[in-house]
């Protein structure tokens, strides 16, 4: 086996943590893997049945397939920002591949490759539940789906090389990390908020599903998807595959050039962030606010950090503007009668509030400074409301006043809107306490670097699924209960609130007790 390949092996089984399964009795969790992801696949399915039946309401049944095509686009491109650097050009590994036979291009090349799967699993998933539920909903189109699921290999590629790019560039700009973070982070939010008023004000027609239109008809690679999927062009399947392969290939040849000058003039910073309780702290502020601090600090201390922990709340703050823009053709939901419109934004909201809980993590960031918090006055209840308190203020309060503020706009009904704010609330509230429930039975604090319990932690995974699994079914039986059963949309809202009481005084008594308990013993 040659250099080239026996390395791309280990980078492989290293960056998605085979290795870890190299016991005999953890070699069972791999028959795991593939049920997990037909898990994902699933949950994918059931939220893109429902996003296609809103364009099926519009009559536009193909733009949705074109729609989540650029959103994949640009899902990539936005993910790979915070990966680049770390995947090529400041990579712990470099002394130890430059002391190997192996070329440059060869090195650049297998870290593009490891980054290329890692893309294709998360755009393949949700390619394929799209195909699915065009399936169920419109019927088979043998072609649209070979189409999609061609273009499916080639997606990742240019949104790759433009974010390795970038990334290279930014690595040189001499700012203060804190002030280059600040910056990164600005640039991701108005890099949302411009496609959205970009590809808004690029739309002929006054509803939001018409962006897709102006985004195809401006953009050439675009239109060249576009043609391929829709059209079925395989000249302009041939163009956007040429260009892809073509940037790509650029870009390794770019970085293998600059590699060992790059490495040798970045140096990784990111996740190296020391953060301790002093005495002085205690003596200025109490301490539940003293950690709350603390965390604060260490989850804003890199735009990776950010990114993964706070993408929700950005997911929010979109959703709302989107919602604000088109308030006027939101308002046609109303013929569905009364409640649909409080749900669905109940629904869309609560998810984005959900997707990512800082709880999850928040004992494991500690890391091998727990002996501090243990050692400190600090009770484990205080530990417990500090840790759900910054969740919370991160979370809750952009949901309730985000949602009472959109229902409002749109003129939904006060009375159900309330009684599923509280409802969301509230079901903020169990998702905070469960994620700290998770993370508290099962921490790791033995990590190099805090993303790895940020975005591989065992508490964030199982706390996103069940999270969005259980939010699907509350929202899909909810709105199953309007328009089919024809329920009393106050009906359907007081069972959404008792539920969230329900799930609430639960996860509140499962912290209280098992938790307090694990956490008076937890050592590292």
């Amino acid at each position: 086996m040659s250099n080239f390949f026996v390395l791309l092996k280990y980078t492989i089984i290293n960056n998605f943590g085979f290795n870890k399964f190299n016991k005999k009795k953890d070699h069972n969790l791999l028959y795991f893997i593939p049920l997990l992801y037909l898990l994902i696949l699933a949950i994918i399915t059931f939220y893109m049945f429902i996003y296609l039946e809103s364009f099926m309401i519009m009559g536009d049944a193909y733009g949705f397939i074109k729609f989540i095509t650029i959103i994949c686009v640009f899902s990539t491109f936005f993910s790979n920002i915070t990966k680049s650097n770390t995947y090529i050009f400041k990579t712990k590994d470099y002394e130890t591949l430059i002391t190997l036979p192996i070329k440059n291009v060869e090195i650049v090349s297998v870290k593009l490759i490891s980054l290329y799967l890692f893309n294709f699993l998360i755009t393949s998933s949700i390619i394929i539940a799209t195909n699915i539920a065009f399936v169920l909903v419109v019927g088979v189109d043998i072609i649209l789906i070979l189409m999609s699921l061609a273009c499916l290999l080639f997606i990742p590629l240019i949104p790759m090389a433009v974010t390795g790019i970038i990334a290279f560039l930014l690595g040189f700009i001499p700012i203060p990390k804190k002030i280059k973070n600040v910056v990164v982070l600005i640039g991701y939010v108005l890099f949302f908020a411009l496609i959205m008023i970009l590809s808004w004000s690029m739309s002929t027609e006054n509803n939001l599903f018409s962006v897709v239109a102006g985004i195809t008809d401006k953009i050439i690679i675009f239109k060249w998807l576009n043609d391929a999927l829709i059209s079925e062009n395989l000249l302009s399947y041939l163009y956007y595959v040429l260009t892809s392969i073509a940037s790509i290939s650029i870009f390794i040849l770019i970085a293998a050039k600059c590699y060992q000058f790059a490495n040798s003039h970045l140096v990784n910073t990111e996740g190296k962030v020391k953060q301790k309780i002093t005495d002085k702290d205690y003596m200025s502020r109490s301490s539940i606010a003293s950690i709350m601090i603390k965390d604060f600090k260490v989850i804003t201390s890199s735009p990776s950090m950010v990114m993964n922990l706070f993408s929700g709340s950005i997911m929010l703050i979109i959703a709302f503007v989107a919602i604000i823009i088109n308030s006027a053709s939101i308002k046609e939901f109303t013929v569905l009668g009364p409640g649909f419109i409080e749900i669905g934004f109940f629904y869309g909201f609560l998810l984005c509030s959900t997707m990512v809980s800082t709880t999850t993590s928040g004992i494991s960031l500690e890391g091998k400074s727990f002996w501090i918090i243990k050692s400190s006055p600090i009770t484990e209840k205080e530990v417990i409301k500090a840790k759900c308190l910054m969740n919370l203020c991160l979370f809750c309060i952009p949901f309730a006043l985000l949602y009472l503020i959109a229902i409002i706009i749109v003129g939904a009904n006060i009375i159900i809107g309330l009684m599923l704010l509280v409802s969301g609330v509230l079901l903020i509230f169990a998702n905070t306490y469960f994620g700290l429930l998770l993370n508290i039975l099962s921490p790791k604090f033995d990590y190099d670097n805090p993303l790895k319990v940020v975005k591989q932690g065992k508490p964030v995974m199982i706390a996103i699924l069940t999270s969005i699994l259980f939010e699907a079914i509350i929202g899909l039986l909810a709105i199953f209960a309007i328009i089919l059963l024809g329920l009393n949309p106050y009906i359907v809202g007081g069972i959404v609130l008792s539920i969230a009481i329900g799930l609430f005084i639960l996860m509140y008594k499962l912290l209280h007790t098992i938790g307090i308990k694990r956490l008076s013993i937890l050592e590292i």
